[in-house]
């Protein structure tokens, strides 16, 4: 039963009763222990969704960016396919494993980043050459604005907790590219000169032309 707490006024003893002291210690101590377990479980989310996106930088998403910029030869495999063990990867390279538990569950969400990444930075190579800059800063607007959005619906009001996070980057690169892929083909040049690539990139016969 719960110990009423005493007023400090004159009728309050002057020695306090140490069983009372002691209980009112006692919760004071479980408050601090949620507060401690709480702070731990934020920091572990977070620091898994950093590691997570660090390796997923350094394994896939860097090798894409080379991959577009003629570094093939260096970029032959995605290593992001190793994504979904990031986690045991990185327990095996010393890692918390706490932290490499958290970062593998969010590097396997961050996955599908990597084919919208492909396509967005494909088009920013085109673009750069053609030198039009323009559908690049409506697109990465308009992804800024949206992934506001998108992210507080994916880590509050779902189940996925920080795991939403990399979704909501998903989604964001998806739109970036169906707006870019829209302004180049609103554009008479870029469309002319995209599909002169394309065709000249694919079999003569292919019955996309």
């Amino acid at each position: 039963m719960d110990v009423e707490e005493q007023r400090c006024d004159l009728e309050s003893p002057l020695i306090p009763d140490p069983q009372e002291h002691a209980l009112q210690s006692r919760k004071g101590l479980l408050n601090n222990d949620e507060i401690v377990e709480e702070v731990k479980k934020q920091l572990l989310s977070l620091a898994g969704a950093s590691m997570a996106t660090s390796f997923a930088s350094v394994t896939g998403l860097s090798l894409i960016l080379g991959m577009c910029s003629a570094l093939d030869t260096f970029c032959a495999f995605l290593l992001q396919l190793y994504g979904p063990n990031a986690g045991n990867i990185l327990q095996f390279l010393g890692q918390d494993p706490e932290i490499s538990s958290a970062a593998g569950d969010y590097a396997r969400f961050m996955i599908p980043c990597i084919f919208a990444y492909a396509i967005l930075q494909c088009h920013a190579r085109f673009l750069q050459t053609q030198n039009n800059v323009v559908p690049m800063i409506v697109s990465t607007g308009t992804a800024t604005l949206l992934h506001l959005l998108i992210c507080w619906v994916m880590v509050y009001k779902t189940s996925l907790g920080y795991r939403g996070a990399a979704v909501a980057n998903a989604l964001t690169l998806l739109d970036q590219c169906i707006v870019i892929v829209s302004l180049c083909q609103s554009f008479p040049l870029l469309q002319e000169h995209m599909d002169w690539i394309l065709k000249g990139g694919l079999p003569w016969n292919s019955p996309l032309f």
